[in-house]
């Protein structure tokens, strides 16, 4: 006859082996259990997680009931660590907040400690070392002091493994608490935490403020000084003025602003800040005199031949030639070349209103979610080969892996390449997200644009426009990052638009357009359509007609549109990037790197231009020469 098993009691797990056969009295009492805190058995170590939830089917009480010593539970539960335990804080990286909290954490609850040949823990040794921190999951005691702010490469026990020999950790010869608390490496730590808590609590200023009192006046000055800019922009805003205005002063012969106005009417009660406003333009100690050059964008407000900053600085010092921003510049050429061919110019409006159409209700956003992560467009129109070799490929690519469709930026150009590269790579989930809000939609209008955004998709002129504007634009892309750098000079500028230039003229030929007319076939099959040239007639006042009435669809799509859009491209980044730079800009030919290839006439427009800043100008040219021979 089998023997039934015996049920271990929650007191048979919890006493040690020595006691196991005392009464009831001396054991864990009928009372709640801390539920929080892990405890040990003599039989085996098990950190028991009591708030975690338990169904009654594992034979264990549930969440949130009180546990007896008549109870029973799996041996086999384990806690997680503790977010506080000291043992998990070694080698990480920790914030003040959290220092400050670990540093006033109170004293460990009371609960059965593991045992180990007889002995364990004691909490009272936290009364005497207040540092003393027990990690539940090691089983050892921590310094928390050395642990925040010792050395990292420090391998005192306290602050690496844990110390656990609880034989030699009390005692004046042998104990190891002692003997860790007047070692210097702790003296060290304690005192690098009596200093973070009473700067932390602001009883002591910190270094900085106590070695230097001017740093501490000048940072309460300037907050004084910033409030008040503050509260004026604050005053205005609330009364719905604005900060420019229009108000002419005929005396200064200048635009005197409602902000600039209302500052100094404000300085009139506070002497600090009209000090500040008549000694701010001396405050970076820069001297005018030596600046010869001035870039901005092209606002009227910066570049302004009436009362712009350029004129202002230049009344001031004349030779302080102005330079617009050259990546500004390069969106100006993209603009304009995109500007000049209707089909390009038409393809940007169209993929502008459709991104902002499938964006703008959270139920089209939903229809679109559900083809864009399984589309493989991208996969089908670029190959291997193409993706390596082109940067248009490359691009397509990489937006295989975006979630939604960004939408088309309307003030820089360059960035537009990004949502064409991943209007094609979608081009599949666009035209069937279009189809279903066609069918799904409750709003006539939005049905209605559904449908005229699903012909202009299945558009030959549409498809065509959007591969060949993509793969241009993919070549400005890098340029554009290139002219944003804190590295870039005006001389780098002009080369790199050169190299971009080259490289654009180079895309002008049968064999490319073949390429990037087999990709949009394939993108055409993905709607179900063929690519065919559009209707030609006689004479064609809106529509490029160039070429003989029976030229196929690929000759009349190279002619009238891929050849006109390099065409244009190339002749604003000539226009807008010359070879032949201003004697301002040939200066920077005498950099070290570059100073070899600067000619004869080169040298003289320097001259001319710079002759007064030369210590000696006799010897320029000679100057020139030696350096040209020394870098050969």
């Amino acid at each position: 006859m089998e023997r039934k098993a015996k049920q271990m009691k929650l007191t048979d797990m919890f006493c040690p082996k020595e006691i196991k056969g005392q009464n009831e009295a001396n054991a864990i009492p009928d009372q709640n259990v801390n539920t929080s805190t892990p405890i040990a058995s003599s039989s085996g170590h098990y950190d028991l997680d009591m708030s975690m939830d338990i169904s009654p089917d594992e034979n264990a009480p549930a969440c949130g009931k009180s546990l007896t010593q008549n109870d029973t539970l799996d041996v086999s539960m384990s806690c997680s660590p503790d977010d506080f335990d000291p043992a998990y804080l070694i080698g990480k990286s920790i914030t003040d907040n959290d220092k400050m909290k670990l540093l006033n954490l109170p004293k460990t609850e009371k609960f059965l400690y593991q045992t180990s040949d007889g002995r364990k823990y004691s909490q009272t040794w936290e009364n005497k070392f207040p540092w003393l921190h027990y990690s539940k999951s090691k089983d050892a005691a921590f310094c928390i002091e050395c642990i925040l702010f010792g050395q990292p490469s420090s391998t005192d026990v306290f602050c690496s493994k844990g110390f656990k020999d609880w034989k030699n950790a009390s005692g004046i010869k042998r104990g190891m608490l002692l003997s860790h608390n007047n070692s210097q490496c702790h003296q060290q730590s304690a005192a690098r935490t009596h200093n973070f808590k009473t700067i932390s609590s602001g009883e002591k200023k910190d270094i900085l403020s106590s070695l230097s009192q001017s740093y501490e006046e000048n940072v309460t000055r300037n907050r004084e000084i910033l409030l008040s800019i503050i509260d004026t922009i604050i005053v205005l805003s609330q009364q719905n003025i604005p900060l420019r205005g229009h108000n002419w002063d005929k005396q200064a012969k200048r635009e005197d602003g409602n902000f600039a106005r209302f500052l100094r009417w404000k300085s009139e009660n506070v002497p600090l800040l009209k000090t500040h406003i008549e000694t701010a333009p001396k405050n970076c100690d820069l001297d005018i005199g030596y600046l010869r050059g001035q870039g901005y964008d092209g606002a009227s407000v910066m570049s302004g031949n009436t009362s712009g900053v350029k004129t202002r600085i230049q009344d001031v010092q004349p030779r302080a030639f102005y330079q617009h921003c050259r990546a500004h510049v390069l969106n100006l050429v993209l603009s304009a070349t995109c500007k000049a061919v209707p089909t390009i110019r038409n393809l940007l409006d169209s993929v502008n209103d459709i991104t902002w159409f499938m964006g703008a209700s959270p139920k089209r956003k939903s229809i679109a979610e559900r083809y864009i992560s399984d589309d493989d467009t991208a996969i089908l129109v670029v190959n291997d080969d193409d993706a390596s070799e082109s940067s248009s490929g490359t691009l397509i690519n990489n937006a295989r892996a975006k979630k939604s469709i960004p939408k088309l930026c309307e003030t820089r150009w360059n960035a537009r390449v990004d949502t064409l590269s991943t209007f094609i790579a979608k081009y599949k989930s666009i035209f069937s997200a279009l189809q279903d809000i066609l069918d799904e939609s409750s709003s006539t209008d939005a049905r209605l644009k559904a449908a005229s955004f699903m012909r202009q998709v299945q558009s030959s002129v549409f498809i065509i426009a959007l591969i060949i504007s993509q793969h241009i634009l993919s070549y400005t892309h890098p340029l554009s990052q290139a002219l944003q750098k804190t590295s870039c000079d005006l001389f780098k500028a002009y080369n790199d638009a050169q190299h971009c230039k080259s490289v654009i003229k180079n895309q002008r030929s049968d064999e490319v357009f073949q390429v990037l007319f087999t990709r949009a076939s394939t993108l055409a099959e993905c709607v179900n359509v063929c690519i065919e040239k559009p209707r030609v007639s006689g004479r064609m006042a809106h529509r490029a007609a160039a070429g003989d009435a029976c030229d196929s669809a690929l000759v009349y799509f190279r002619i009238n549109m891929f050849y006109p859009f390099i065409d244009h491209c190339v002749a604003q980044l000539e226009e807008r990037f010359p070879v032949n730079m201003s004697s301002i800009l040939l200066a920077s030919k005498l950099l070290p790197k570059v100073v070899s290839t600067v000619t004869d006439i080169e040298m003289a427009k320097v001259f001319d231009s710079y002759s007064e800043d030369m210590p000696s100008p006799v010897s320029f040219h000679a100057e020139v020469e030696k350096w040209k021979e020394f870098l050969v």
